[in-house]
């Protein structure tokens, strides 16, 4: 069984993000991740999506609000470092066929 899960980048404004949010919670998910560097700014949001039943992960674990579901304490060291791992072979398959001409 595929789950709907929503994920939510924080852009810099917290209007747009809250709206965003809101936009999000209307296609009712299974469960919303969010990846945010707001402490208590979208406290209010996730307390209506733990109202509605979907479950919020926050990905920093940089929220403070009771109603989250799950915290996540990540190293933004190894999540830029597994970053860069990933293009690595594309660029290099790409190279390749430059020259294979």
């Amino acid at each position: 069984m595929q789950k709907n899960t929503k994920s939510i980048d924080a852009p810099s404004n917290m209007k747009r993000l809250k709206t965003l949010f809101m936009h999000k919670l209307k296609e009712k998910p299974d469960e919303l991740i969010i990846g945010t560097i707001s402490l208590n700014g979208l406290n209010d949001l996730v307390k209506k999506a733990a109202d509605m039943g979907i479950p919020v992960l926050d990905l920093t674990d940089s929220m403070s609000s009771p109603d989250i579901a799950a915290l996540v304490a990540v190293s933004f060291w190894d999540m830029r470092n597994q970053a860069g791992f990933y293009p690595r072979p594309l660029q290099t398959e790409r190279r390749n066929k430059r020259h294979e001409y």
